[in-house]
């Protein structure tokens, strides 16, 4: 997996963290509409509304043109990193690549307000073997059993199944991680299954899940403390990940830092203007990212 800045160039294609190449077109009033959060800035149908603004903005997918219900498919079954940087990019060239999110510091509750450029976050790539398989994680409960689970990769189609799972009360808000097991120990599995799982394992998947989304740091000094604080917690929760060839510079149990996601550094570090003390915001989970308000002049 490699790091690279984006750099838009609106009459070329541009290459998304899974390998596929797309042109893209401003977003219009209907991907305004659909964008648009309610009274409370939360969204209903966020997947869907990711999926038909796209559907309305992707010009060309590897170099060809697809009819809309053929194109709304091909966008649901992208990975999620790829869904958000071609979202990025139209973004960017309808509202420029500013983007300005508003939070609170989990440490003393410090309003905080930062400017991020989408077009100056890297992205990490996709490994293809993971796209096409998923991924095997093994994790132990407190007595020492181990459970194997077979992860898939997050995309549209699977986050519109957890919405559903959700609705249905099988699985809960915090339990998306549930959603992308394909198997547990070689086995097909569902959510109620899972659910049978001690907590100490289940608690421990939605740990591991959290560290794979990739990340923007504030320096090196501040990723290199977050990896050893991640290696730590793998070595707690007997965390092993399955992979075909380890990097050769890595030291023993480093493959509890190898973790498969790509998709563009949306999980940024920020430091608190109060306490100081650094902390971790999705900027995707901030209504902005989404949809730039209009904002008079004279504010």
């Amino acid at each position: 997996m490699s790091d690279s800045s984006i750099t838009y160039d609106p009459q070329k294609a541009t290459v998304l963290p899974c390998g596929r190449s797309i042109v893209v077109k401003p977003l219009d009033g209907h991907a305004q509409k659909r964008l648009t959060p309610n009274r409370d800035g939360k969204f209903e149908d966020l997947p869907g509304a990711i999926t038909d603004a796209l559907a309305r903005s992707i010009l060309t997918l590897d170099g060809k043109r697809h009819t809309g219900d053929r194109l709304r498919d091909l966008v649901r079954r992208m990975p999620d990193g790829s869904r958000r940087r071609a979202f990025m990019l139209a973004r960017t060239i309808t509202y420029g690549s500013e983007c300005r999110v508003s939070t609170k510091c989990p440490h003393c509750g410090t309003d905080a307000e930062r400017t991020w450029h989408l077009d100056e976050i890297e992205d990490i790539a996709y490994d293809p073997a993971i796209l096409a398989d998923g991924w095997t994680l093994t994790l132990q409960d407190h007595a020492g059993k181990a459970y194997r689970f077979l992860i898939g990769v997050e995309s549209g189609v699977t986050d519109e199944q957890f919405q559903k799972f959700v609705t249905q009360g099988h699985l809960g808000p915090i339990d998306r991680p549930l959603a992308l097991v394909k198997e547990l120990d070689g086995k097909v599995v569902g959510p109620r299954a899972l659910l049978d799982l001690p907590g100490d394992v289940l608690n421990a998947l939605r740990q591991v899940h959290a560290l794979t989304e990739p990340r923007t740091f504030l320096s090196p000094d501040h990723e290199a403390a977050w990896r050893t604080k991640a290696l730590d917690l793998g070595r707690k929760l007997g965390v092993t990940i399955e992979r075909e060839e380890p990097a050769d510079d890595e030291d023993d149990g480093a493959e509890k830092l190898w973790f498969p996601m790509g998709g563009p550094k949306t999980r940024v570090q920020l430091a608190c203007g109060g306490c100081a003390k650094p902390f971790f915001f999705s900027l995707h989970d901030d209504p902005s990212f989404f949809f730039q308000h209009i904002v008079s002049a004279l504010d």
